[in-house]
């Protein structure tokens, strides 16, 4: 197969050709040496001596023998490359060598080149084709998110069982009214200039929205989701040098909350989409090498959305519904009843020293604070124009909290650190 993709290489060709007429014009010129000598020693013969005849008439017979001999190279040639032909096809490398098969390669190899810049060209406009679908189906997705959540906003706005007035929300009427939580009361506001530090946080086209993250060690873990959650890339960030070390694809679904159990090395992630009630796991201990992680699932007694783990004490917290439960071999137990009487959309939420941190979306960012033992302490606006804040992890031994914000429709998202907030 070897021998016969060479005999048909236009320029293996060539060489041969080349040589071929190399041989072609010893043929030619051999002879003509020949007479031209000959006539050279018959004049040296005439003025020469007996014994110089001699000499000069056996070098004129020499080199007859060497002319004729020399005459017989292209009929050996030949010959062997008969003979070779009955048993191999490398004598076909010979018969190619013409410039009439040398031609019709090169036209073969012309076409064979445009064949393949026209597929190029054609694979290039349709991956373009894609890239622009999926943008435009990215890009509607957006708008309809968009417009149910403004939908979902005026509908509790004109709610009149609710109603705001100097930072305090009091329930009328037949709203559920939870004793231990009957307002709320605003603590203070954050805003840009009062974050210590900040990360850009680049994701790829097709899972391009920042969801949920956790601080592992010295990175940032940030799951990024497509806004069909079908795909999942996870992007392991230094937190300090700010730049990307590690990066990884797989589904969690909507990945709604994310927490990093020290106790196990292990990063878990709530799926928050058709299966609510499915939560990933998988090992922290490679994800600044691997390209490829292993993950593994399981379905917890309901739905949960974010995912907390308190390092100061130990435990495994998780959201479900109207309340933060603590995780305890397999069960759950309510700790906090947090959505009686609060007004917005839950995000994931934070946890340290028995400190809950739950993050709400209402028109604004909204952090809204519990002890595990079920006490509300207040809340805290976060002022950030055009992002969405979507999770929140203390590291330092609670010195410094994290927060993810996600900028919709844009592939850089943020987290911004913060001292950390430590309510009485």
């Amino acid at each position: 197969m070897f021998v016969l993709e060479i005999c048909d290489n236009s320029t293996v060709l060539q060489v041969i050709l080349v040589i071929k007429k190399i041989i072609d014009i010893v043929f030619i010129v051999a002879p003509l040496l020949l007479a031209l000598f000959l006539t050279i020693d018959l004049a040296k013969n005439v003025y020469a001596k007996d014994e110089d005849t001699q000499k000069n008439l056996k070098t004129s017979i020499k080199r007859i023998i060497y002319a004729i001999l020399l005459m017989f190279v292209p009929l050996i040639v030949e010959t062997f490359m008969s003979m070779l032909a009955s048993y191999s096809k490398i004598a076909q490398c010979y018969d190619n060598a013409n410039d009439q098969y040398i031609d019709k390669l090169y036209k073969q190899e012309e076409e064979f080149i445009k064949e393949k810049e026209k597929e190029k060209e054609e694979a290039n406009k349709a991956r373009a084709r894609t890239v622009e679908e999926e943008k435009q189906a990215e890009e509607e997705a957006r708008k309809k998110a968009e417009k149910e959540a403004r939908k979902r906003q005026n509908e509790k706005a004109n709610d009149p069982s609710q109603q705001d007035s100097n930072s305090k929300v009091k329930y009328k009427g037949k709203a559920k009214k939870n004793k231990t939580y009957s307002s709320i009361k605003i603590l203070d506001t954050i805003n840009k200039k009062d974050f210590t530090d900040s990360s850009k946080i680049q994701s790829t086209y097709n899972a391009k929205i920042a969801q949920s993250f956790t601080v592992v060690g010295n990175n940032y873990v940030v799951i990024n989701v497509n806004s069909f959650n079908s795909h999942s890339h996870v992007v392991v960030y230094n937190k300090y040098s700010k730049k990307k070390v590690n990066s990884f694809n797989s589904n969690f679904g909507h990945a709604n909350g994310t927490m990093y159990n020290a106790k196990n090395n292990t990063i878990y992630v709530t799926h928050g989409a058709l299966s609510r009630s499915k939560v990933h796991k998988f090992s922290a201990s490679k994800i600044e090498s691997k390209k490829s992680i292993s993950v593994s699932s399981f379905n917890m007694p309901r739905n949960v959305s974010g995912a907390g783990y308190d390092s100061a004490t130990g435990k495994v917290y998780f959201a479900s519904g109207d309340g933060i439960y603590e995780y305890k071999n397999g069960g759950l137990k309510q700790v906090v009843h947090k959505k009686s009487f609060v007004f917005g959309m839950s995000q994931d939420f934070g946890i340290y020293n028995g400190i809950i941190y739950d993050i709400r979306i209402n028109g604004g960012n909204t952090i809204d604070i519990y002890k595990t033992n079920g006490s509300y302490l207040g809340s805290y606006k976060v002022s950030m124009s055009g992002l969405e804040l979507e999770s929140i992890d203390y590291f330092g031994e609670g010195a410094k909290m994290a927060l993810l914000f996600n900028h919709y429709g844009n592939k850089t998202n943020y987290i911004y650190v913060i001292d950390g907030i430590m309510p009485n």
